[in-house]
């Protein structure tokens, strides 16, 4: 099998590109990289049984956690799905893609645009001239992509690793998906999406261009699970020094709020977010989760929390 950066579909449309001297975008997506673990094989997603959203990879513990429900696994060696040794971490930076490009396009003239590049500003109006005289054949970039001009179009849009984004354990990972991938795509008629989940509700509607039926898909599965705007989520946060100390508060809170939960307000917690220190302090959430009709419980409930947290409603 390939299990390079780059597609046989891929390499084909890059080569047809470079040989009539047209001009290619790669999108390289940095959000939520390395978070996931995929199998190359038969496309698994290591997800939490108990609340069926992607385990996040922890470096510095080598362990999958939930930042729901707090289970933790071992990484697996191999696919617990179809036994395959191709487990992966998604994930891969711009100086890797052009690494690889130029060892399969040695001639071709390649260039990189996200916001660890120098003197970003000053570079970025340099590479916008270089482009539009030709002197680019291949821009490989992040986000920052979807900051270039208005009408600019290209032979070929090609986006990486869109996996690891569908997959942030987030409520609105697939709006938010889907506005980022689109935006990128309307550089070019042409546009192919690298994806190992090809029958994703994102990908199978951002690639028609039909935002009507991401909508209507996406408003279903809200509605399913009380989200925003049919329910409301309050995250709180709590940030101290001395991971004793917090560990110690935050159970105490989430034991008052538990309590004085009804059936109207779910409470998760406590969680450990996706960066769990934060300049030297340890951070910890508590997530609250309320009927839209809960008003008078929802005011009530949060007296419960004291001046020291963070109370953030409807997170994005």
């Amino acid at each position: 099998g390939n299990f390079t950066d780059f597609s046989d579909k891929l390499n084909e449309e890059l080569g047809e590109v470079l040989k009539n001297n047209g001009q290619a975008l790669l999108f390289i997506n940095r959000k939520g990289s390395a978070g996931a673990i995929l199998c190359q094989d038969c496309g698994y997603i290591a997800k939490c049984p108990n609340c069926k959203v992607p385990l996040v990879y922890h470096e510095d513990g080598q362990k999958l956690s939930c930042h729901h429900c707090q289970r933790q696994e071992d990484v697996p060696l191999f696919c617990p799905n179809c036994q395959g040794p191709e487990i992966k971490f998604l994930g891969s930076g711009t100086e890797k893609i052009i690494k690889e490009l130029k060892k399969t396009w040695p001639e071709a003239k390649i260039a990189r645009l996200d916001l660890n590049i120098k003197d970003f500003k000053k570079n970025l109006w340099q590479i916008l001239a270089d482009w539009q005289n030709q002197k680019i054949d291949i821009l490989v970039g992040t986000q920052v992509l979807t900051k270039l001009p208005q009408g600019l179009k290209t032979d070929l849009v090609a986006l990486l690793n869109v996996d690891a984004m569908l997959h942030i354990p987030h409520f609105r990972q697939a709006e938010t998906s889907w506005q980022l991938l689109n935006s990128v795509l309307q550089y070019s008629d042409q546009g192919l999406i690298q994806t190992y989940n090809p029958d994703h509700q994102v990908i199978k509607t951002v690639s028609k261009g039909d935002y009507q039926k991401f909508v209507s898909r996406e408003n279903k599965n809200r509605q399913d699970f009380n989200y925003p705007p049919f329910g409301h989520l309050v995250k709180l946060i709590y940030k101290n020094e001395i991971k004793s100390e917090l560990e110690k508060e935050v159970k105490k809170i989430a034991s008052k709020l538990k309590q004085a939960a009804n059936s109207q307000i779910q409470v998760f917690g406590p969680l450990t977010p996706l960066v769990a220190k934060e300049r030297n302090r340890f951070v910890s959430e508590i997530l609250l989760k309320f009927n839209l009709s809960s008003f008078k419980e929802k005011n009530k409930i949060l007296k419960l929390v004291p001046n020291d947290w963070i109370v953030d409603v409807d997170p994005i």
